[in-house]
């Protein structure tokens, strides 16, 4: 993998690595034997980055990666999410600081781990202030639960309103934006993408070949997208000569 001499992207260090293992079917449509088997190969052929959220499963994926990470756990990068709707928020909004604490201490509980490399706010919450959200992010990042802070399914103007807060809160701002995008669906094309270059954002696509039937699912991520392509169980960057990368992933929006 190259990037091209002279562009951003040759000296900027990479937010994320090359390839991601999505586990959104794990102790759903892929029982445990499976998952491992999955899990296995890609440790083996040098993926170390895991993707997961606490709504994959209520929470079942989560408890399923504790025991398949046994052991190995420092041998990966975890990412999870939370904002959708989960019995750790109870009855508040699901970005409010309460439900952000509960959710986060829920995800590392049953993840069996004392941090999250990498933390995604799943959807935007309109019940609930943007700079209480940052206020919880900025205090979990403080006492080392996250390491690191990522936004799913926000347009271009909410990220920006995130980058504000997170200022004012003293929280990190979004490194990396997951997006719904195929050839149907390219809202992202009318402002997001440049917004995201020019903000230094990483760009996560998923669905990328729309949604069917199967329980196999794609999504894909993209730096400096130009065009999505889909491999079968993990995140594939590819980077091209000028200097954007595409990546594929099992779907994980």
């Amino acid at each position: 993998m190259t990037v091209a001499e002279g562009t951003a992207e040759a000296t900027r260090p990479a937010v994320v690595p090359a390839l991601v293992l999505g586990t959104m079917t794990f102790a759903d449509t892929v029982d445990e034997q499976g998952a491992r088997r999955m899990l296995d190969v890609a440790l083996d052929a040098g993926i170390t980055e895991i993707d997961t959220a606490n709504a994959y499963a209520g929470g079942a994926t989560e408890e399923l990666l504790r025991t398949l990470l046994d052991g190995r756990r420092d041998r990966v990068r975890l990412a999870s999410k939370a904002g959708m709707p989960h019995p750790d928020a109870g009855s508040a909004g699901p970005l409010s600081s309460s439900a952000l604490r509960a959710s986060v201490e829920g995800s590392l509980r049953r993840l069996g781990t004392d941090r999250l490399d990498l933390f995604y706010l799943h959807q935007p919450d309109r019940r609930t202030p943007l700079g209480e959200t940052l206020g919880a992010i900025a205090e979990l990042v403080s006492e080392g639960k996250i390491l690191s802070l990522g936004v799913s399914n926000f347009a271009a103007w909410q990220i920006a309103d995130v980058e504000r807060e997170a200022a004012v809160a003293g929280a990190p701002t979004p490194v990396v934006a997951q997006q719904l995008y195929n050839l149907v669906a390219r809202r992202i094309e009318e402002e997001y993408l440049e917004f995201a270059s020019t903000h230094r954002i990483d760009t996560m696509v998923y669905n990328p070949l729309g949604e069917d039937s199967s329980p196999v699912g794609t999504a894909s991520r993209r730096r400096r997208p130009t065009g999505a392509s889909a491999t079968h169980d993990w995140q594939r960057c590819i980077r091209s000569g000028t200097g954007t990368s595409s990546c594929s992933t099992r779907s994980t929006g």
